[in-house]
């Protein structure tokens, strides 16, 4: 299998450090610039700052978000245009990528699996560089002993069969969304994990107690924690420069693609989009 996206044009975006809903709004509109143009590609890593939390697209607020847990802490917290589970995004590091399908639809179909793999190699490629090795592993399944309780839809709590773990942890948190002409995924890797006392979810009688929830994150690590997050970023971007060959400079956003970003928070605004189920 040939792990390179049929994309010409790859746009490739400097690190960001900006507020959770400016971010989710740039990830869609980087997934409509694709949509609109055969061959587009982009690519760009970012950074919640304050931190903030993200919920997928088809959950109900109500059930994974705690209004008051989350106003103490400061976290703000926005809907992902992905699917998935609520999560977390505090000493993290996020990336993006968004292609447009066209190119691809020569080679075959372009199915949700095949995506999560394609980039899950670019990821390992960039994770290889910071250190990690064996104890890595794609498409591990369920973790064996994570405990389930009613709460359900909470990023973290098991490893998909896509995701990318170390050891028995999830390690890379990723959500996609696949359209017709594009697809879209984004994913979460944290310098340092969170824990079950960063409670951002309503409180729940069936639950285990506190010190019993093991959220299964994996991190960087300590001996990796120590780099700022734009390094970790600059590693991750050579992996998919040599898994995927882009040769394609980093740019700076354009002021039509900013003005374009800042419309659509604009609009997720007006609908009350965060709060939409």
């Amino acid at each position: 299998m040939d792990l390179r996206p049929a994309i010409r044009r790859w746009t490739i975006l400097p690190p960001l450090e900006a507020d959770v809903l400016t971010q989710m709004a740039f990830d869609a509109v980087i997934l409509d610039q694709c949509e609109q143009a055969e061959d587009d590609g982009y690519l760009r890593f970012y950074r919640m700052t304050p931190a903030a939390l993200t919920i997928g697209y088809h959950q109900k607020w109500q059930r994974v978000i705690d209004p008051e847990a989350c106003r103490k802490r400061g976290w703000e917290w926005a809907r992902r245009p992905t699917g998935g589970g609520a999560l977390l995004h505090a000493n993290e590091i996020n990336y993006a990528v968004a292609m447009s399908t066209s190119g691809w639809s020569r080679q075959g179909n372009v199915g949700v699996q095949s995506v999560f793999q394609l980039i899950a190699d670019a990821i390992v490629s960039g994770l290889t560089r910071l250190g990690f090795g064996a104890d890595m592993h794609v498409g591990m399944g369920r973790v064996a002993g994570s405990e389930r309780f009613s709460q359900h839809g909470l990023c973290g709590r098991s490893v998909t069969g896509h995701e990318i773990s170390l050891k028995d942890a999830k390690l890379v948190a990723s959500a996609q969304l696949l359209r017709p002409k594009g697809v879209l995924q984004h994913g979460t890797i944290y310098l340092t994990a969170p824990s079950a006392n960063d409670r951002f979810w309503p409180a729940d009688p069936t639950e285990p107690e506190t010190g019993r929830l093991k959220m299964n994150w994996a991190d960087l690590g300590a001996n990796r924690s120590s780099m700022c997050w734009q390094e970790v970023a600059g590693m991750l971007e050579l992996g998919f420069r040599q898994r995927w060959g882009i040769d394609t400079e980093s740019c700076t956003p354009t002021t039509s693609l900013r003005s374009t970003v800042r419309s659509q928070e604009e609009s997720w605004q007006r609908v009350d989009w965060n709060r939409r189920l």
